[in-house]
């Protein structure tokens, strides 16, 4: 009697191990990024630095021939560094086996303060042709972009995790290591005209301060103009 009222119905998941898949964040293609070559300088823009943070992220994954699977993560203070793809704390999911097509990941960025979500950091060398001595030449200035610095900002839209071969089909079957890696291809945010865009950009200090900055407050209209390329340059991968 005792084990006839304690027994209950099991799923399969309850008896297999869930895959463990660990979170990744890294810049792609940071250069080269160039243009038509100016009195024998090439115009050109590299990116060194950046971080991205992230406030939540969300999957959702309808299973074949299983319960589909959605979960929701909150992160305190997650940030990727961008310079070397690390993250200042590891971040892992355990997720139920199965063939999932597709997955939906989305992310969600907004601050509770001031610092932008995104932040992309490089150098920018082109032909000087102001008047003055010293003026003329090649130079490098400082550029920093600034994405996702509104608090109240909507999540990103959804988008569809894929394999290294492009399917969308995804297999979690327990035994491998996997890993989620969100890029940020940025031959996608800076397509060839990334030149035509920085030539019209007012550049802040003076001298050896002299910094080119783009976002919400400084050089708004290069800001919005790049704004709806920053979802497009992000993807999912699972490895």
């Amino acid at each position: 009697m005792v084990l006839a009222t304690g027994f209950h119905s099991c799923t399969e998941d309850e008896f297999l191990e869930p895959t463990t898949v660990d979170l990744k964040i890294k810049m792609v293609n940071t250069k080269p990024f160039d243009n038509i070559p100016v009195q024998g300088v090439t115009p050109s823009m590299e990116f060194s630095e950046g971080s991205f943070q992230i406030t939540g992220l969300e999957f959702d994954g309808k299973r074949e021939n299983n319960d589909d699977y959605y979960f929701f993560r909150e992160f305190d203070n997650l940030v990727a560094d961008l310079s070397d793809n690390s993250l200042n704390q590891e971040i892992t999911f355990d997720i139920p086996r199965g063939s999932y097509k597709p997955i939906k990941i989305t992310l969600h960025t907004n601050r509770p303060d001031s610092l932008p979500g995104l932040q992309l950091k490089g150098k920018w060398k082109r032909q000087m042709n102001r008047p003055g001595p010293g003026n003329q030449g090649p130079e490098e200035i400082p550029v920093e972009f600034n994405f996702f610095q509104d608090s109240d900002e909507a999540p990103l839209n959804p988008f569809t995790l894929k394999n290294e071969a492009g399917d969308q089909q995804i297999v979690f079957d327990g035994d491998n290591w996997n890993t989620l890696e969100i890029r940020i291809n940025l031959a996608e945010l800076f397509s060839q005209d990334i030149g035509d865009i920085l030539d019209g950009a007012k550049i802040q200090g003076q001298g050896n301060k002299q910094k080119i900055i783009i976002s919400p407050d400084y050089n708004e209209g290069i800001h919005s103009s790049l704004e709806y390329r920053v979802e497009r340059s992000i993807k999912a991968v699972i490895k």
